[in-house]
């Protein structure tokens, strides 16, 4: 078995899983989504041993994602898959919503949604996006503070703005949970992005078109 540790404060990690690959986070989450990024099938469960048709786990085809819903806050998820190669990617969290992209939008819009970000960004510190905010009509925004100092408290908000509206002022406000303040995203360039408040345990950024 491999032990895939996570880093202190973080809540995704990526791992190629080329035998029973044992997830580990710091802190506890009462969900888990999985994402499949290879071609076969993945398997994930709470127990060890994460095997088809055991009872408790879960089967992800290629390309698919699903949720834990295990009832407690748990820091420990296993996950196997039919082929050496295939990477997953986990991502703990306080809500059911998946944190990943969808193939369309919601009510038969026929909307596209392209991942551009989609992990933790501490405070003061800029990622790049997997492509320019200009390729896209809209630009949603995901994120969610978990405050470990304060028991149970945590706070998500998501926004959508028109991309041109966003590359005007190259800023975004989004609440991040403390009472009364915002948290601002900057966007120094079309394919990078800044955080200029509190740590974001997630930052979902997704193109729509």
């Amino acid at each position: 078995m491999i032990t895939k540790t996570v880093s202190n404060g973080q809540r995704s990690a990526t791992a190629t899983i080329s035998e029973e690959t044992k997830f580990i986070f710091s802190d506890a989450w009462d969900y888990f989504h999985a994402q499949n990024l290879g071609s076969g099938i993945v398997y994930i469960s709470m127990s060890q041993g994460a095997a088809a048709g055991n009872d408790g786990v879960i089967a992800i085809p290629a390309g698919g994602t699903a949720c834990t819903s295990h009832g407690f806050s748990a820091n420990t998820v296993y996950v196997t898959a039919n082929n050496t190669t295939d990477v997953v990617q986990i991502i703990g969290s306080s809500s059911a919503i998946s944190p990943f992209k969808s193939a369309t939008g919601g009510g038969g819009t026929g909307e596209t949604y392209t991942t551009l970000y989609n992990g933790s960004l501490d405070a003061y510190s800029t990622a790049t996006l997997a492509d320019n905010i200009s390729s896209y009509k809209k630009i949603e925004i995901l994120t969610e503070v978990n405050n470990s100092a304060v028991r149970g408290y945590a706070s998500r908000d998501i926004s959508v703005y028109p991309a041109a509206d966003i590359m005007a002022v190259n800023k975004v406000y989004l609440f991040d949970g403390s009472p009364n303040s915002n948290n601002l995203i900057m966007f120094p360039a079309q394919n990078q992005v800044t955080n200029w408040s509190v740590s974001l345990s997630l930052l979902r950024i997704r193109g729509i078109n």
